[in-house]
């Protein structure tokens, strides 16, 4: 069986508003506030931030109306009064469903596991005979901070 996707299940989550002046599905909500944290944003007003930066086709995407997404107040008040027993019973659900699947991934064989890389569409080497790839996101990191200036360097730290 395969398990259902995110927003389905979130779909199931128990929905306490009345069907008047209702502007924003719940499910929308719930996964526009799980995208904004997985980028680092975790306050009401940050969240709302998010929805704002990211624009109509996000908005689209997450089947907001009209592309618009809910303000600070409309999260403070869904996540104020939201039922968190539904909440926590369907994203239980959720990761228990591929709990399983997981555990073929750790027992499988590891002569049968193949090294992925990703590289974008460019042909780095033949555009740029010197170029390096880097494998490990450690080495990228540290390697692309070499090129940044000490006085810029605080800043990112």
């Amino acid at each position: 069986m395969t398990p259902k996707t995110l927003k389905e299940v979130l779909n199931e989550v128990e929905d306490f508003r009345q069907a008047k002046g209702k502007r924003h599905k719940l499910e929308a909500i719930l996964l526009m506030t799980i995208a904004a944290i997985m980028s680092g944003y975790k306050s009401y007003s940050a969240i709302a931030e998010w929805g704002r930066n990211y624009g109509k086709e996000i908005a689209l995407a997450l089947r907001f109306k009209e592309g618009k997404m809910p303000c600070v107040g409309t999260l403070n008040w869904v996540f104020r009064n939201i039922n968190i027993e539904s909440l926590e019973r369907v994203l239980e659900e959720y990761f228990y469903s591929y709990v399983e699947e997981v555990r073929t991934w750790q027992t499988r064989p590891l002569d049968a596991v193949y090294p992925i890389v990703y590289l974008d569409a460019i042909q780095g080497e033949a555009v740029f005979p010197k170029t390096q790839i880097q494998l490990c996101i450690i080495h990228v990191i540290r390697n692309s901070l070499a090129y940044v200036s000490y006085k810029d360097l605080k800043k990112l730290f």
